[in-house]
């Protein structure tokens, strides 16, 4: 009789042991496909992360490129060889296109990005009002060349701590922090030495607390 119990309870305790192993691996390889999920998650993140970044670099380049062009349409104005030229230069716009992944990235990451966006545009607004009041055509493309170099200079700031986060650092160097930080101090020692003349509000809270 004893070895029929012991073999009922070897019985028992290999299917105990069976049901033990067949249970932890599938655990196991649950944790596994969790772990490659949280991995391509993060991947995927990564990407709307990089989107960012790119769009904020390429606004920073099309502003260097439209300063230059500002700086020869002055010439043009100022020479009379075209007085028309600065009127038809046109804004930079800075439209980001977001998808539901930004629901993904961190608060202060997305309200850093938007509120750039909108000051960027409430600047636009300033110009266009001391423009339409008392500026020459001269005095508002000066404000723009201001508004690209503070707000151009602020994305690549942006942008950097974008590619810190998830490093990757840029492939290729534009340029265009050599030129907003050379235009940024020519225009402290202008507004230094002419402190009653027309400066971008933002420009004359950073020459302030500087």
């Amino acid at each position: 009789m004893e070895w029929w119990l012991a073999l009922i309870t070897g019985v028992l305790s290999s299917a105990v042991v069976s049901t033990f192993i067949t249970t932890w691996w599938a655990a196991r390889v649950r944790r596994q496909d969790l772990q490659r999920e949280d991995v391509k998650d993060a991947e995927r993140l990564k990407h709307v992360y990089l989107a960012i970044a790119t769009q904020l670099e390429t606004f920073c380049y099309r502003c260097m490129i439209r300063k230059s062009e500002i700086s020869e349409a002055q010439h043009m104005y100022i020479t009379g060889e075209d007085r028309d030229a600065l009127g038809r230069l046109r804004g930079v716009p800075l439209l980001l296109e977001t998808d539901a992944k930004w629901l993904d990235l961190p608060v202060s990451v997305v309200d850093e990005v938007n509120t750039l966006v909108a000051r960027y545009a409430a600047a636009g607004e300033w110009i266009a009002g001391v423009f339409q009041d008392y500026a020459d055509a001269m005095d508002a493309s000066d404000l723009d060349s201001q508004r690209f170099t503070y707000y151009g200079r602020e994305a690549s700031r942006i942008a950097k701590n974008i590619r810190h986060t998830i490093g990757q650092a840029r492939s290729m160097h534009e340029g265009y922090d050599d030129v907003f930080n050379s235009d940024l101090e020519r225009s402290r020692k202008r507004h230094e030495e002419y402190p009653s003349s027309t400066i971008l509000p933002e420009l004359r809270r950073t020459f302030a607390s500087a």
